[in-house]
């Protein structure tokens, strides 16, 4: 564990993202570029990562956001997006993966392009985040008058050429439209980069006489350590981390903190949370029932039929399992994240934004969710 003072117990109380990532993966996407403008902290173990923001890190995302208000750098990170898409298309390398007898050069190799299709997806992503977001989505409901004219715009871009409106309105508009559907579609040709690295992290695990999970929580320059010079790490610190471990900057600087520290932030944060949820209700409804949660990046649940769905976010691998759900409850998301999307053409009562229903609700837990307000209860 690293030295120094801990960051001031119970700042960070906004739940800005969860999921199942691995410290590795976390670690390469915060590191670098964009992401360290902002305060955040995360909370991660085998089972979950949950990303928290402070007060301070809301009104940076925010701010990071107006930029994109701005023409010349809203084409630049257009055109920045098209370019990596690209890239993330091209995929030699990770057919070579699976190979158990690659030497450790060429396994460092493999990890390098790994390593930089991660550091730009994190330079890039954050763009698509709600946080982010959330000022181009208030100037377009501000252009259209409404947010359900601009769910109607969203369902048909054909409407857009009838709207009256300037042209540097039309071209936030066009933006919005454009990083909100492309934050799905990072996801969807992301997915088999982030496959690639648990397949080899599990090769390494192998070839090192390690547990995947111990390779999944070292940091990349224990990795590299490790593949040009076998050096193992401290084992006792990888397994600690396993239990659980806490994430965030200091003085521009990642730091981690793993035993009392985690546990001790972990009980701050969660403690501070409640048992009635108020989201953004992008489908109406009001419907009772129990809940599943998900939390997967890469894989979906195939029990979802009769209960409410619970998510960090949806991605297009979960699509085919929802038919029969009774409403869906995520975590992240605005007027047009890929869960909007989906309830609205499945016509599923949804409520998105909540920040954290994952944290607070658990499998089978009943719940009334009532979309036609924002609201989710917890029934005792």
């Amino acid at each position: 564990m690293k030295k120094g003072k801990n960051k001031k117990m119970g700042q960070y109380t906004s739940n800005w993202r969860a999921g199942d990532q691995p410290l590795i993966f976390i670690y390469l996407l915060f590191k670098h570029g964009a992401y360290r403008q902002i305060d955040y902290l995360f909370l991660v173990n085998k089972e979950e990562c949950v990303a928290y923001l402070s007060q301070q890190g809301i009104k940076q995302a925010y701010n990071l956001g107006t930029k994109l208000l701005k023409k010349q750098y809203a084409d630049q990170l257009i055109k920045r997006i098209k370019k990596y898409q690209k890239k993330l298309k091209i995929r030699k390398v990770l057919k070579k993966i699976p190979v158990n007898d690659l030497t450790g050069k060429t396994k460092l190799k493999i990890w390098k392009e790994i390593k930089k299709i991660y550091i730009e997806f994190g330079q890039i992503y954050l763009f698509c985040e709600q946080p982010v977001l959330a000022p181009l989505e208030e100037m377009a409901v501000k252009i259209l008058g409404s947010a359900e004219k601009l769910l109607n715009v969203f369902s048909d871009p054909k409407l857009l050429n009838k709207i009256n409106c300037t042209s540097k309105e039309k071209n936030i508009l066009k933006n919005y439209f454009y990083l909100s559907k492309e934050k799905i579609l990072l996801h969807q040709y992301f997915t088999p980069w982030a496959e690639a690295l648990e397949k080899l992290a599990k090769n390494l695990a192998t070839s090192y006489k390690l547990l995947p999970e111990q390779m999944l929580f070292m940091l990349p320059p224990e990795w590299e350590k490790l593949m040009l010079k076998g050096t193992h790490p401290v084992l006792k610190e990888i397994n600690q981390r396993c239990r659980g471990v806490v994430l965030c900057q200091k003085n521009g600087k990642i730091i981690t903190r793993t035993g009392k520290d985690y546990r001790k932030w972990r009980n701050k944060i969660e403690n501070s949370q409640k048992n009635i949820l108020t989201g953004l209700s992008v489908y109406p409804g009001i419907i009772r029932g129990k809940a599943k949660i998900h939390r997967s990046w890469l894989n979906s649940r195939k029990d979802l039929k009769g209960h409410v769905l619970v998510a960090c976010n949806t991605n297009p691998q979960i699509v085919p399992f929802l038919k029969g759900v009774k409403a869906i409850v995520t975590d992240e998301g605005g007027l047009a994240c890929h869960a909007a999307i989906v309830a609205r053409e499945l016509k599923i009562p949804c409520i998105v934004g909540t920040k954290i229903a994952t944290k607070v609700l658990k499998d089978g837990d009943k719940v009334e969710v009532n979309a036609d307000k924002g609201i989710v209860i917890k029934i005792k």
